[in-house]
C-alpha cells in the first residue's frame, strides 16, 4: 500500500516538474514580446527593459531548477517505492 502511494506522489511531482519547465520556456519566449509591445513608443524605455531583465531572471533562476528538482526527485522516489518493504512490526534495532 505504502509504495501505491508513493509512486502517486512520484506521478505527481513529475508532472508539476514537466509544468514547471514548460511554463519557464513559454514564458521566457512570450514575456520580452509582450514588453515589447507595451513598451514601444514610451519615454522610459529603461526601466521596463530593467523590469524586463529582472522578470527573465526570475524566471530561468526559479522555474527552470524547481522543474528539474521535481523531476529528479520523482525519478528518486519511484525508484524507492519499488525496494519498500511492509515490516511485520518487528524491531530491526541491534
Amino acid at each position: 500500500m505504502q509504495w501505491e502511494v508513493q509512486r502517486r506522489v512520484a506521478k505527481k511531482y513529475l508532472l508539476i516538474g514537466i509544468a514547471c519547465v514548460v511554463l519557464g520556456a513559454a514564458l521566457l519566449q512570450a514575456i520580452p514580446a509582450a514588453f515589447n509591445a507595451v513598451v514601444t513608443g514610451l519615454q522610459t524605455e529603461a526601466v521596463a527593459n530593467s523590469l524586463l531583465d529582472l522578470v527573465l531572471t526570475t524566471v530561468r533562476w526559479t522555474l527552470f531548477p524547481l522543474g528539474a528538482t521535481l523531476i529528479g526527485g520523482s525519478l528518486i522516489l519511484r525508484e524507492l517505492a519499488g525496494q519498500v518493504t511492509v515490516s511485520d512490526g518487528e524491531d530491526t534495532e541491534m
